[in-house]
């Protein structure tokens, strides 16, 4: 709440029912706030805001409504609660806030002059109340000390964030009233609002618009100004430039002028890592600043505690060049946005020297800040993310087109039209094509041209700087653009350098990259293979270049469906990283889950799962829980759950990568929907198929707006919502989208790739649903071959398909040609993990059943015995009725072949009764296993009764021949 209650006439005029007004206590641009006291009930003082008199418009309204809504979802003890609402005894409505005694927090820190331990602490308080309403998916737009309370609750300090009037939802709306931001004004108070919020007016902000306000604070909590200083004083051309390309002074340099003990006290922190903090906190590009409020407050916990080291660090002298450039553009004229501040950085630096250093010394210094301008071009344009390019450009023009329509006069109605038409006319275009498109023509082509201008007498320099922009490139998914630099980078070094050099083993090590995520698996094999034997022969197994290429041909490897070798690489880079690196380091848990995910593919779920989870904590610790890698490790995990059908153990996994991914990058960004399918996916395979059905579609349309129609990622989501659909017997609806799926895949990625494999495979099972065999048949027997040979013996995925054969082959009545298929993919599995994976252990059970419907029970009972002991171990909790048909299977095999096994009929029998008391009372699904094994019982009572005549087992054999006479009528009755 405000500094101090102020006297007002109104209050004892306005009428709040069950409420009696005591006094005004805050206000602002339409709203006042009065604290009251409740007539009735706990009669406790509470904080009621109410509309201005003569401010009920449109837009406040919808803004109050808003503020209200935010407040509302927020439960955060650093965040003021919302208690009720109602309307004023002259129809303007309010809303009842706990009342707060304490002061602002720009008071608090003049008054009680608090410790520099205190301010960051009462700092943290308050990045949690920021922090908690991002996790409502809540922005509040206006953060300033004055929107923060300092009040006291059980002898401590306790900040509380208010005034959430500028708020805005991250996803679905505040308030169902429409809220326009008007474009003749800022929302947000100039000193402590982000540029980006400057320049939009209040609506193209993220959460990193928020980082940036915390930022203000924090400085004007260290040195009692803002970091600008009274930009409301100029006018608004003045200011956006100032916010734009003006750096703040270092808090230290603003404490350094003033006086009095605290300065004393915290100047020696500022003056390093707080500088930093505060600075990093305060980029102008977003992408520069803290990506979440947590993020920040770890930063300061770290400073606090000062045995780690801080994220933030000062801007290198390639940064300080760029935004050198950018401030005087005018007078700049180069190509390439980069080159930009690379060429005119080092025609600056070289004019300033000429006098006084010698040509030698010059070329030099030259190529060393050329070779840091290099590596700040790989960071920055590394990090860009084109998803995010497509999506801000079709927002972008969403926005232009919105406010061209207001001005020129159309109504709402006509505005919202032209929106709507507007929407209807992009739908599946491919803005992150069009966004990578553009990053093409206008940054890499013109750079590529300034390397070959510019540096031609720099042979070396100029493959260094091809080399970074062929990996810009292919980290960006130009992947095709890519090959010509990186190639030319490497036919330089191979050049002019000795073999076994560094730069000769990155541009191999680069090239097979680029060839392996284009799937031209032989064309990346070499450089890769090279690369490696090269590094381990001349630097050993433990050096850096040994590791990353051992990795990268691992994941070569892996790609191409050589498991075993794949195994062996990733286990050795993993190995060599942990002896190499701190146990600790970022890079160790990126290989220990590239590990992990190999195993999981090869069915050693428990070394796989111990190492994926290791590397989440690992994550988890070096770079926080909202980091990519965290996220993907902990997608990975439920994938790998997934594996074992342990689907309910996902929930809380996928749960929280899509919350992270929805409030740190927004619904429409490429990860959030894919977070959004793998949910459906989980809700797919737990049985929740309706709901599957709807994330899948929202995923689907997310991709189609972002993507195109013809982007992988679109027709993944395609071809999920095709199958599943399938599954709940739409054939006709599924039929478009598994058609669209198979058509684009082999128009983009060609016959010999996984996916668009994968597709005909499901449009074969399509056919074999609809009763056309034919078609069926040649469709999964070619895909089946095809996956198998792909990813090999030991792989996961070439049971599904054998499964989906094994249905064809019994619809038409043709066993032995799915017998030849099993014994294929099953004779080489004998050592294989893969074999005891419970997908495994599925695909052993089916045989057997298939083995004994032709009468091969010796074959039978030889297939399913080494296995009795991995199926009780994984089925018998998780799914008792797969594990007593296995066990009814097996004794069945046993019995019928017992004259060649052998096997004592006390071990068949205990066998079976272990089954019936798995399946006995596992309700209508279980009943026909339960009969098949009492019939096993009768039968095997009876042939020990003809062996063993007067031995009583000829009771027994009656008195299940009763149980299974009741069961079958039981069953008919029930039918």
């Amino acid at each position: 709440m405000p500094d101090q209650e102020r006297p007002n006439l109104e209050a004892h005029t306005i009428e709040i029912p069950g409420f009696v007004v005591l006094n005004l206590i805050g206000e602002g641009g339409f709203g006042e706030v009065y604290r009251c006291r409740e007539q009735e009930g706990l009669k406790r003082d509470v904080a009621i805001k109410v509309i201005r008199l003569g401010m009920g418009t449109r837009e406040i309204l919808a803004r109050f409504d808003a503020e209200m809504h935010a407040l509302a979802r927020m439960d955060s003890e650093n965040v003021a609660r919302v208690i009720g609402s109602g309307a004023t005894g002259d129809g303007r409505p309010y809303f009842v806030m706990e009342y707060i005694p304490g002061v602002s927090l720009s008071r608090f820190i003049e008054e009680k002059k608090p410790t520099l331990d205190e301010r960051l602490h009462l700092f943290q308080q308050i990045c949690t109340g920021v922090q908690h309403a991002h996790s409502k998916g809540i922005i509040h737009r206006d953060l300033k000390p004055g929107n923060i309370v300092i009040t006291e609750q059980e002898g401590n300090l306790l900040a509380k964030v208010i005034d959430f009037g500028l708020a805005k939802a991250l996803s679905d709306p505040l308030t169902d009233r429409t809220l326009m931001t008007g474009t003749q004004y800022v929302l947000g108070s100039w000193d402590f609002i982000s540029p980006e919020q400057a320049i939009s007016s209040g609506a193209d902000v993220d959460i990193r618009s928020d980082v940036y306000s915390l930022g203000a604070v924090l400085y004007s909590m260290l040195t009692s100004t803002p970091p600008h200083g009274g930009l409301g004083s100029q006018g608004q051309t003045e200011i956006l430039r100032r916010l734009e390309e003006d750096s703040p002074p270092r808090p230290s340099q603003r404490l350094d002028v003033m006086e009095g003990t605290f300065r004393e006290n915290a100047l020696g922190a500022l003056r390093s890592e707080l500088d930093w903090i505060v600075l990093k906190a305060l980029e102008v590009e977003p992408e520069r600043r803290y990506p979440t409020v947590q993020a920040l407050s770890d930063d300061i916990s770290r400073h606090l505690a000062g045995n780690e080291p801080i994220v933030a660090r000062p801007p290198s002298a390639g940064y300080q060049l760029l935004k050198l450039s950018r401030k005087h553009r005018s007078a700049i004229t180069t190509v390439g946005l980069v080159f930009i501040a690379l060429i005119a950085g080092i025609s600056w630096a070289l004019s300033e020297r000429e006098e006084a250093i010698e040509q030698k010394n010059l070329a030099q210094q030259r190529t060393s800040e050329l070779e840091e301008l290099a590596q700040f071009q790989s960071e920055q344009l590394g990090a860009l993310d084109a998803h995010a390019l497509g999506i801000s450009l079709r927002a972008g023009l969403a926005g232009k087109l919105e406010a061209l329509a207001r001005r020129t006069g159309n109504s709402e109605e006509e505005a919202s039209k032209i929106l709507q038409e507007y929407e209807s006319l992009v739908s599946g275009a491919d803005f992150t094509g069009l966004a990578l498109e553009s990053l093409d023509t206008h940054i890499f082509k013109k750079t590529e041209e300034a390397i070959d201008e510019e540096f031609t007498d720099q042979p070396l320099l100029r493959a260094r700087l091809l080399h970074t922009l062929g990996k810009v490139m292919f980290l960006t998914g130009l992947l095709e653009r890519a090959v010509v630099p990186a190639g030319e980078a490497l036919r330089v070094r191979r050049d002019l350098l000795e073999e076994g050099d560094p730069q000769i083993l990155r541009s191999k090590r680069l090239l097979g990259q680029i060839f392996t995520r284009l799937g031209r698996f032989p064309e990346a094999l070499t450089p890769l293979t090279e690369a490696f034997e090269t590094s381990r022969r001349l630097h050993g197994p433990d050096n850096k270049e040994t590791i990353e290429s051992m990795s990268a041909l691992g994941d070569l490897e892996a790609r191409r469906g050589n498991l075993p070798a794949a195994e062996e690489l990733l286990t050795s880079a993993f190995e060599g990283s942990v002896r190499s690196r701190d146990e600790k380091d970022h890079d160790t848990y990126l290989a220990m889950g590239r590990l992990g995910w190999l195993l999981a593919m090869r069915g050693d779920f428990e070394r796989a799962e111990k190492l994926i989870r290791q590397s989440i904590e690992g994550f988890r610790t070096v770079v926080g829980n909202d980091h990519r890698d965290t996220q993907s490790a902990l997608t990975i995990l439920g994938n790998l759950l997934g594996m074992q059908g342990r689907y309910e153990e996902i929930t809380p996994y996928f749960e929280e990568v899509l919350e992270t991914r929805r409030r740190i990058l927004g619904d429409q960004h490429t990860q959030t929907l894919m977070a959004i399918n793998n949910m459906g996916h989980l809700l797919h395979r737990q049985g929740n198929l309706d709901q599957a059905v709807i994330l899948y579609q929202e995923s689907l349309d997310g991709f189609r707006r972002n993507l195109g129609d013809i982007h992988h990622d679109t027709m993944l989501a395609a071809n999920n919502l095709g199958v599943l659909l399938m599954e709940l017997g739409e054939l006709e609806k599924s039929e478009p989208y598994l058609l669209e799926a198979r058509e684009v895949r082999e128009q983009v990625l060609g016959l010999d790739h996984v996916d668009t494999q994968t597709s005909r495979n499901d449009v074969g099972f399509l056919r074999l649903k609809q009763g056309d065999f034919a078609s069926a048949e040649k469709l999964l027997l070619s895909t089946h071959r095809w996956l198998l040979n792909h990813h090999g013996p030991g792989h996961l995925i070439p049971f599904e398909t054998l499964d989906r054969l094994r249905i064809l082959y019994e619809e038409t009545n043709e066993p032995e040609a799915a017998t030849e298929l099993y014994s294929e993919i099953l004779d080489p599995l004998i050592d294989e993990p893969t074999a005891l994976s419970p997908m495994g252990l599925q695909t052993l059970t089916r045989f057997g059943a298939l083995l004994l419907s032709q009468e091969k029970y010796s074959q039978a009972s030889e297939c399913l015995a080494p296995a009795e002991a991995s199926i009780r171990k994984t089925f018998s909790a998780r799914d008792p009725l797969l594990c007593g048909e296995f066990l009814q299977l097996l004794s069945r095999s046993l019995l019928l072949s017992s004259g060649e096994n052998e096997v004592p009929f006390s071990e068949i029998e205990t066998k079976l009764l272990d089954g019936n008391k798995l399946t006995e009372e596992k309700g209508e699904p279980s009943q026909l296993v339960s009969r098949s094994i009492q019939r096993t019982l009768v039968e095997l009572y009876s042939k020990w009764h003809e062996s063993n005549p007067g031995s009583g087992y000829d009771g027994k054999s009656n008195r299940w021949q009763a149980t299974l006479s009741k069961s079958l009528v039981s069953g008919e009755t029930e039918e």
